[in-house]
């Protein structure tokens, strides 16, 4: 192993919520009277039982609290006496606090200060308020490894923006779609900053590779990549993000195969903040101003909440850097934005069993990119726009069963013009769009199929359709290229608990098991099948065992079945070591193919979780993961140069036939082109090289996570630690006649070995955190001899105020003050091949430096 592995898995692992002592045991609370809120975190604390609750709902109510020698049950009741709400608990020893006053939902509502988010569901005589988690429809505990992070979290770190704290999640890749990526030297078509947004790439197998959800939604792809944006939603918005970085095919379809990211909103509000902040680089440049809007209200029998936030960001040119000055200016190392985003949620109980809501979210950002090279200056002005609209309703049937019927409506266009200047003139111009589209509905009935000694079998089964569509449409030229895919489905799930925890001392074993199955028909390439199995036991209540094993699947994106197809006559002279006739040619094709299958892989994934009871508010996590990927979709031979490598056989015909060659031509969208040529004379064509896109790659991906989180229950010692660490090793083979090669710890790809750690005073007026973030070196391989990359390591620091004052002016008032980068170290040295490569990898680091943020929020 890894001796930097090693010493990672020494040092510590993710939050999870576990099993409970038994209600009946008896303990020594100290809760003292105050805000609803503070007991349940002490709760929370004192009991080791995972508890959910609404925040915003709760705000202002006040408890008795609960003190002396009592069972855990007790205590609660104690503690929710006469406040106007109730717990409900499930078999996992979960409670949410729900209102007394109606069925308001739970949904996705976690206790931050407590960081759980893995609970079960609901108990049956209220179905509205059904606790869903990510990774299953049945709100059951996973087999999967799964880290929740909550909007605490992400603001104790610093981050004001989604975005920012996902690229330091160690599992997550900076590669993609990702602000700073700068395409043209950071390794191929997918790292590109096309919509200046985020995507999630969960280990770096691309962000079309991972599933990312909208409160349990799907959003439209962003750009031609299969990306989704998910910067484009308000931080204020957000309860908690749950990443499950593991296999989910058969639980929601294409694109899961790294894992799935679901944005969690919080259910409801009451009141009004506004906050604004101010942040700027002690380099210079890519000065950032944001302001956001809260409001909502809630009632007995619903709620909504509303956001508005509006960030502003100055450029960062290459010359507000020493290191990137020689590229000149104007050129932007990431492009500045004006973005607007907004988002509603409601719901509603319409009757006893019947409950509705709905989610909508808006985004534009509007981004202006130039860059100046040998005299030629590219001014880009692009403008994205996105949509979704997400309805749903909730119906209870019978005893225990909830039928869900929902859909989405969403739209992305990202529209750019670019006009390109040299000595004065227009030498390009060309106004087009990126334009997708999603629509879908489903039905779906979860509820108790039959009791068991050990508990309930609970089962989900449902079916939906999907329709998405791409357009790349040039306004200029008047040419359009796209299309759709149409996807029917039927799933189903199920959760069997074996072995119960039945001793009065809540010290027993639990064994349970999971099982999903899910069928998919596309108009485009047939059927898919993905099944997925999970074993979780618990030997007592300090450890959980966990086991999953699945397949997945990614559809071929819509650009890679629709890209037009071209047709290149190329001077055989410029093949190296072809030995052709005078005046020989080739023919080379590429572009879209529409006999592309669906990748598939193999997911395998083993979860070892601790919660000691010695330490109160310690919880632990190891995984270990493998994925075998095939059949991913890729053009097989990277420069056309090496077109005639052995390797390469079976993409090339020699000697084509003239029919071959008519073929391959009148399929090209734009005709017969030529390259060092300048007529066509079928009988010197030497070789038809297809290299449209193909399934045929494949990759190995294997390694481990790790994670602590501890918080001490003491309200006079709040100290806070948390630890996420991530090995990774991947390869990938180009086709049979190749070898595999290293794509984890090689330029543009994420490093083998990336942590984040943080320690912090978490107390209720003043909150101090500091994290070290350690980013491994890449190996640059991209001429001999190849050179190790340097690691980075930074330090982030974070101050929240909130004043203790009379004054309604200052009451309910936050300060805060953030540094990024704290020492300002600098990105890794990375030699430039030319003078319009950046002089670091782009795709795993930044120019921006040390990056001081203050702000000021103010509830109503």
């Amino acid at each position: 192993m890894d001796m930097r592995l090693a010493s990672a898995l020494a040092c510590g692992v993710c939050v999870v919520a576990i099993a409970a002592p038994a209600s009946a045991q008896t303990r020594t609370f100290n809760i003292p009277s105050g805000s609803l809120k503070e007991a349940l975190d002490a709760f929370g604390r004192q009991s080791g039982r995972p508890i959910i609750y609404q925040a915003d709902q709760i705000r202002g109510a006040r408890s008795a609290g609960a003190r002396g020698d009592l069972s855990v049950d007790a205590a609660l009741r104690a503690i929710l006496a006469g406040t106007g709400f109730h717990a409900q608990e499930d078999a996992s020893g979960a409670v949410a606090i729900v209102t007394t006053l109606g069925s308001e939902s739970t949904e996705g509502e976690t206790a931050a200060s407590l960081g759980e988010g893995n609970a079960g569901s609901a108990p049956a005589d209220d179905k509205s308020a059904d606790i869903v988690v990510t990774g299953t429809r049945l709100g059951v505990p996973l087999a999967s490894p799964v880290r929740n992070i909550g909007r605490q979290e992400i603001e104790n770190g610093g981050f004001s923006n989604l975005g920012d704290a996902i690229r330091a999640l160690p599992q997550n890749f900076a590669g993609g779609q990702n602000p700073g990526v700068y395409g043209s030297s950071a390794g191929g078509i997918a790292n590109q900053n096309i919509t200046n947004g985020t995507s999630v790439n969960l280990r770096g197998l691309g962000p079309d590779a991972t599933l990312t959800l909208f409160n349990g939604h799907r959003l439209s792809y962003a750009g031609f990549t299969q990306g989704v944006d998910i910067s484009a939603i308000p931080l204020a918005a957000i309860d908690h993000v749950d990443v499950v970085a593991d296999g989910a095919s058969a639980i929601y379809g294409s694109d899961a195969v790294a894992g799935v990211v679901n944005v969690v909103l919080r259910r409801s509000f009451s009141g009004l903040t506004a906050s604004a902040q101010l942040g700027t680089s002690t380099d210079g440049g890519a000065t950032e101003q944001q302001y956001d809007l809260v409001t909502g209200s809630k009632w007995s029998s619903g709620g909504f909440i509303a956001t508005y936030s509006y960030d502003h960001r100055q450029a960062l040119d290459a010359v507000d850097r020493d290191y990137t000055a020689y590229m000149g200016s104007p050129f932007a190392i990431i492009p500045g934005e004006d973005k607007h985003s907004a988002i509603l949620s409601a719901h509603q109980s319409l009757a006893d069993s019947i409950s509705a809501k709905i989610d909508v979210l808006y985004n534009q950002r509007v981004f202006p990119n130039i860059i100046s090279l040998f005299g030629e200056t590219l001014n880009q002005r692009s403008r994205d726009e996105n949509y979704s609209i997400s309805p749903e309703i909730d119906v209870g049937v019978g005893a225990n069963w909830l039928v869900r019927a929902g859909g989405t409506y969403g739209r992305d266009v990202d529209r750019a013009h670019e006009h390109d200047v040299y000595g004065g003139a227009t030498i390009y111009e060309n106004a087009y769009c990126y334009c997708n589209t999603i629509e879908s509905g489903e039905i779906s009935a979860s509820g108790n199929l039959v009791s068991l000694a050990a508990g309930d079998v609970k089962m989900s089964v449902g079916g939906g359709y999907r329709r998405e569509t791409f357009l790349d449409e040039s306004f200029t030229s008047g040419s359009r290229f796209g299309g759709s895919d149409e996807d029917a489905y039927a799933f189903g799930e199920l959760y069997i608990p074996i072995m119960a925890n039945r001793t009065s001392n809540g010290r027993g074993p639990a064994l349970a098991a999971t099982a999903a199955l899910r069928y998919e028909h596309y108009n485009r390439f047939g059927d898919v099948a993905t099944p997925k199995l999970g074993l979780i036991y618990s030997p007592d209540r300090i450890f959980d065992l966990k086991i999953s094993w699945g397949q997945s699947f990614k559809a071929p994106t819509l650009a890679q079945q629709y890209q037009p197809k071209d047709a290149t006559l190329i001077d055989a002279t410029l093949f190296p070591g072809l030995n052709a006739p005078a005046g020989s040619t080739a023919l080379y094709v590429e572009g879209g193919s529409d006999q592309l299958k669906p990748e598939r892989s193999t997911n395998l994934s083993a979860t070892i979780a601790a919660h000691p009871e010695a330490v109160k508010g310690l919880n632990l996590q190891l995984s270990y993961y493998r994925i075998l990927y095939s059949q991913r979709v890729i053009e097989p031979i990277g420069q056309f140069t090496n077109a005639f490598n052995p390797a390469y056989a079976e993409f090339v015909e020699l000697n084509p036939t003239v029919a071959d060659q008519s073929s391959a031509i009148a399929v090209a969208s734009g005709g017969l082109q030529f390259y060092g040529v300048s007529s066509y004379d079928p009988s010197k064509v030497v070789g038809l090289i297809r290299n449209y896109y193909t399934n045929v790659a494949r990759q190995r991906i294997e390694g481990a996570d790790i994670s602590i989180s501890y918080r001490n229950p003491s309200e006079t010692f709040p100290i806070s630690f948390l630890f996420d660490g991530s090995w990774l090793r991947s390869r990938q083979q180009n086709s049979q006649a190749t070898d595999f090669f290293d794509l984890a710890g090689s330029v543009y790809n994420p490093p083998h070995l990336r942590a984040r750690a943080g320690l912090g005073w978490d107390a209720r007026h003043l909150k101090a955190f500091i994290y070290f973030n350690y980013l491994g070196g890449v190996l640059d391989n991209r001429q001999l001899p190849a050179t190790d990359g340097a690691s980075m390591e930074t330090f982030d620091l974070t101050l929240r105020y909130l004043p203790k004052v009379p004054s309604r002016l200052l009451r309910d008032v936050e300060l805060s003050f953030s540094v990024q980068n704290l020492f300002n170290a600098r990105a890794p040295y990375l030699a430039p091949l030319a003078t319009y490569y950046l002089p670091f990898d782009s795709s795993n680091y930044s120019a921006i430096g040390r990056f001081v943020r203050v702000s000021l929020a103010k509830h109503f």
